[in-house]
C-alpha cells in the first residue's frame, strides 16, 4: 500500500523551502556539532513496516522527528507520528535507544514499536513527508534508510548492515536501563 499526495501551491512552496533548506542545516550541522534528541515509531502492520519518504531527504525512514524540550520521547514520538501522518497509535513500546552521528548531528533517537491489525487512511502533512508505504522485510534489504533507521533495523535482524555510526542501547523499559551493545566500523 503507497499513499501520496501532491497538494497545492502552498504544499509545493513548502516543499522548495525544506529542500532548499536542508543542505544549509547539514552544514551548519557538521561545523556546529549540535546535540539532538529523536523519537521515531516503528509500526508494524500484519507483518509489514511503515516507512515514510520525506521532500528534503532521499530515501525512507520510520516517522518520527525531533524531542522538544521536557517532552518524554514517548509523548514525542506520539506527537510526530500524528503530524506526519494522522495516525494515533494505541501502544507504544521502547524498543531501543540509538547514539550516533547522522547528517552531521550528534543524535540520540528513542525507537517505540507499535503494532496495527489494520492501516486505517493516512493524512500526509504533504510538506515535510509526501509518501508512505508498508514495507514487507523481505523488501527492506534493497531500500535507502535514513541512519536511524537503517540501525533500528538491522540492530532488529530485519535488514543487514548499519548506517556506520554510534551505539545501539537497548532497553525494553521505561526506566531507561539501557544495556550497551558496543558497534565498531
Amino acid at each position: 500500500m503507497t499513499v501520496r499526495r501532491h497538494g497545492g501551491w502552498r504544499d509545493r512552496a513548502w516543499r522548495a523551502a525544506y529542500r532548499l533548506g536542508y543542505p544549509a542545516v547539514r552544514l551548519w550541522w557538521r561545523v556546529r556539532r549540535p546535540g539532538h534528541r529523536g523519537a521515531l515509531a516503528c509500526i508494524r502492520v500484519d507483518g509489514h513496516i511503515l516507512l515514510v519518504r520525506q521532500s528534503y531527504r532521499p530515501g525512507w525512514t520510520l516517522p518520527g522527528g525531533g524531542v522538544r524540550p521536557a517532552e518524554p520521547p514517548e509523548a514525542a514520538a506520539r506527537r510526530e507520528v500524528l503530524e506526519e501522518t494522522g495516525l494515533v497509535l494505541p501502544a507504544l513500546s521502547p524498543a531501543v535507544v540509538l547514539r550516533g552521528t547522522w547528517d552531521g548531528r550528534r543524535d540520540e533517537v528513542h525507537v517505540f514499536d507499535a503494532s496495527l491489525d489494520r492501516l486505517p487512511p493516512l493524512r500526509l502533512d504533504n510538506r515535510e513527508v509526501v509518501e508512505a508505504r508498508l514495507f514487507a522485510p523481505g523488501d527492506l534489504p534493497g531500500l535507502r534508510l535514513s541512519g536511524p533507521a537503517a540501525d533500528y533495523l538491522a540492530w532488529r535482524g530485519l535488514r543487514s548492515g548499519t548506517s556506520g555510526s554510534g551505539d545501539i542501547r537497548s532497553t525494553t523499559c521505561s526506566s531507561a536501563a539501557f544495556v550497551e551493545k558496543s558497534r565498531r566500523r
